[in-house]
């Protein structure tokens, strides 16, 4: 689960407005969490707090 956060954390948060929702949506899809979770989860990650998002 973690690798998919870091493959996608990058790419989310460079992304322009259209960018982040079709990689909010397969990113929703591929985990299951729900979209707003799924968005502040993109958001938070890579800010030294990582094990505490997925516990």
């Amino acid at each position: 689960m973690a690798r998919k956060v870091l493959d996608m954390d990058g790419r989310y948060k460079k992304a322009r407005k259209k960018g982040r929702g079709e990689i909010l949506d397969r990113f929703t899809e591929a985990t299951g969490y729900n979209r707003c979770y799924a968005g502040w989860l993109l958001r938070n990650w890579g800010r030294g707090n990582e094990k505490t998002l997925l516990s």
